[in-house]
């Protein structure tokens, strides 16, 4: 007589980042010769773990008095800078786990010029292996 014998290989759980743009990149007002036709960019780097990495460019030949803030859910500023450099670059790691959602804000002086969020969702995938072996 052949039974059938079923057993878990493996289970296990991951956690996978998904980040998702709400609506679509804001261009506020933007004026195309206020960074020389250069546009500011903010691009996703990485995301692994509970980590996305952003990288924000600015362009700014004019070297305008231009503004960069990072909110979070509730509105509050995670990170202000100034910038009144050429060519403004820098990378920023957000925690997924200690924020929700973020928003990236560019102004140049008080007038909003780019404006971009994005929405931090953690996925709970599960996968299961599982192998049938035939005994006698």
């Amino acid at each position: 007589m052949k039974q059938n014998k079923t057993s878990l290989a493996h289970k296990a759980l991951s956690a996978a980042l998904v980040l998702s743009l709400l609506g679509s990149p804001a261009m506020a007002g933007y004026s195309s010769h206020t960074h020389d036709g250069g546009r500011p960019t903010i691009t996703v780097k990485s995301a692994q773990d509970e980590q996305v990495t952003f990288q924000v460019n600015v362009p700014n030949a004019e070297k305008l008095d231009i503004q960069i803030i990072i909110r979070d859910a509730d509105g509050n500023a995670l990170f202000r800078e100034f910038v009144t450099k050429e060519n403004y670059s820098k990378s920023f790691v957000i925690n997924s786990a200690e924020a929700e959602k973020v928003k990236f804000e560019v102004f140049e002086g008080k007038k909003l010029i780019m404006e971009n969020t994005y929405k931090l969702v953690k996925k709970l995938e599960e996968t299961v292996n599982v192998s049938l072996e035939a005994g006698k």
